[in-house]
């Protein structure tokens, strides 16, 4: 459901989003991610749940 939420919001500003961190303890997630990076134009890195901080950080520093 989430992930639908999420679609619903970033697909029409798509191309105003230029950072996406997902932050997840699923690995599954962190392949997609590393796999849609490769057809959207903004960089999308994948981080496990405790380095939530370093994903803030690096969002905030993009």
């Amino acid at each position: 459901m989430t992930l639908w939420k999420d679609l619903k919001f970033g697909l029409p500003h798509l191309n105003d989003i230029t950072h996406i961190a997902i932050v997840t303890d699923k690995k599954w997630m962190r392949t997609y991610a590393e796999a849609i990076s490769n057809v959207i134009s903004a960089e999308i890195k994948a981080f496990e749940l405790s380095q939530i901080e370093t994903a803030r950080e690096w969002l905030k520093n993009t």
